[in-house]
């Protein structure tokens, strides 16, 4: 099983290939490719969803996923929410005001869409995934062993974090099956 995961946003999209080992033992062969896209804040809108189209489509042709996850996005609904946590001290990352929000929940919509299109003469499956609730530093420490030595950005990580977790619920629901 090979999964692409997209950690999406309109500005540094991370992505992270994975390959399920047989043995069910996570290595650094594991990890397949590692990447991001970035768009360039003063380039229109348009162009900067049609580079996260363009891009992601590239990616499932090059990488040829089994599955293929977007990390759910953050929508404005949720603004309020997430700013009262930080302002009560939580850690939770950075604040997005509702803009920031809209313009990640298009960039996700996106790469689903140029996933999706790409995949679709084979078959692929593509499908968004809610962040995980565990801190994000806990969830990177999952990841840690598997990229020692590999330089990565939190957006990258992030994708490597979610396509691990995808790829073990499915090993987990085929030994249930």
């Amino acid at each position: 099983m090979i999964v692409l995961a997209f950690d999406p946003s309109i500005a540094t999209a991370g992505w992270a290939v994975l390959r399920a080992p047989p043995s069910g033992l996570w290595t650094r062969e594991s990890v397949v490719a590692i990447g991001t896209i970035r768009t360039e804040p003063r380039e229109a809108i348009g162009n900067r969803l049609m580079i996260l189209f363009d891009r992601a489509g590239e990616v499932v042709t090059e990488y040829h996923p089994t599955s293929v996850v977007i990390e759910k996005p953050a929508y404005p609904g949720t603004y309020r929410r997430t700013a009262i946590r930080q302002r009560s001290g939580a850690k939770s990352g950075a604040v997005m005001n509702a803009e920031d929000m809209r313009l990640n929940a298009m960039a996700s919509a996106v790469l689903f869409a140029g996933a999706a299109l790409v995949g679709r003469a084979t078959g692929l499956s593509v499908r968004e995934r809610p962040a995980s609730t565990a801190r994000k530093s806990a969830r990177h420490q999952l990841i840690a062993s598997l990229i020692r030595g590999i330089e990565t950005n939190e957006h990258e990580r992030d994708a490597l974090t979610l396509a691990l977790l995808e790829a073990m619920d499915h090993r987990l629901k085929e030994h249930a099956a």
